[in-house]
């Protein structure tokens, strides 16, 4: 009997520790590997495409996981490859309800904003922006598009141009709201408003609608903050933290709590991120990757970026700098390639 009941208890013992074993191998197995794929602007080449930054060789030909040109036969006669070259300011990846796909958003400095179809390329939607140097564009979960302008040197007017999508399917420009050397939008949908970076802050604008059921773009007092060279180039989410804002500036790279209310002094790697110089795009990855474009790797001239910097996070809490390096390729915007806001 107790030799019975000896076995009994071993056995038990020996499942719990089945069960405990078994546990530890799917929480372990449930680890999400991140991927850490990017959309990017080619100004050399009047493209976008979609790589894979853990590939070897990511923006070579074979390895890209998308290319967008735009041809005749997809619906752009009027935008070609050429207008794009040296003039793709804005991108980004967006799950459209109004056109029931993912779409790609790009605008150009020469007045295109426009709507891509993906992965099929096709011209969903464009329209030519009557401010000077579009360089940013945004769509809302509601279809609603902005896009602001930079003024390109005349930086008092820059703006931002906000579309309304109606209910006959059709886009109307319903306002516009003045935005100093406009340079980058973002939306928030855990607060509900409209992030804008320019030339000399970072601001918040709320959408209303007014009683004539037109949408207009109302400045949130208080929030945002000065960009410290006052030129401020790009604007994205971090991926890794829904309350933080990634913002550049012709020097830096920098961070932006939304619940602080302020620019962040310090965070991960941000001795080495402060010194970049003019980077025109950032992606910050749920993983804590940081992958960027800094014109300071050009030695001048007319010359576009080759190079995209990687920062990938180390076990032990450092960085590693990688350089993913392709001489055919001028490199300017770069996203997460993910249709998530935050």
């Amino acid at each position: 009997m107790k030799k019975n009941l000896f076995f009994r208890v071993l056995a038990a013992l020996c499942c719990l520790a089945m069960v405990f074993s078994f546990a530890g191998c799917g929480e372990q197995g449930n680890k999400e590997k991140v991927a850490h794929e990017v959309i990017v602007t080619d100004i050399t080449n009047g493209r976008i495409v979609v790589a894979d930054l853990d590939l070897d060789d990511p923006f070579a030909a074979e390895n890209l996981i998308w290319e967008f040109i735009p041809t005749e036969d997809l619906g752009w006669e009027d935008v070609t490859q050429e207008r794009l070259s040296r003039s793709i300011s804005g991108v980004k990846y967006r799950w459209s309800e109004h056109f029931n796909t993912n779409v790609v958003l790009f605008c150009t400095s020469r007045g295109t904003a426009a709507v891509v179809e993906y992965p099929s390329g096709k011209c969903l939607w464009k329209t030519t922006v009557t401010g000077i140097s579009p360089h940013s564009i945004e769509m809302m979960p509601n279809g609603d598009i902005a896009v602001t302008t930079s003024g390109s040197g005349n930086w008092d007017a820059g703006l931002i141009h906000y579309y309304q999508l109606g209910a006959d399917g059709n886009y109307t420009q319903t306002c516009e709201v003045p935005l100093n050397g406009g340079h980058g939008l973002l939306w928030d949908p855990d607060n509900e408003v409209l992030w804008a970076l320019g030339f000399p802050t970072l601001e918040a604008f709320a959408v209303q609608v007014g009683s004539d059921g037109k949408a207009a773009l109302h400045k949130v007092e208080g929030w945002g903050c000065e960009v410290p060279d006052g030129t401020g180039h790009d604007l994205m989410s971090d991926y890794s933290n829904p309350d933080i804002l990634w913002f550049t500036d012709n020097v830096s790279i920098l961070q932006y709590s939304k619940s602080q209310g302020v620019m962040l002094k310090e965070f991960d790697n941000s001795k080495k991120l402060k010194v970049m110089p003019t980077v025109k795009g950032v992606a910050g990855f749920s993983d804590g990757t940081v992958a960027f474009v800094s014109y300071g790797d050009v030695s001048g001239g007319d010359e576009d970026p080759h190079i995209v910097r990687v920062f990938w996070p180390q076990e032990d809490g450092t960085y590693e700098l990688a350089k993913v390096e392709n001489a055919d390729f001028g490199f300017n915007k770069i996203r997460v390639f993910t249709t998530d806001y935050l």
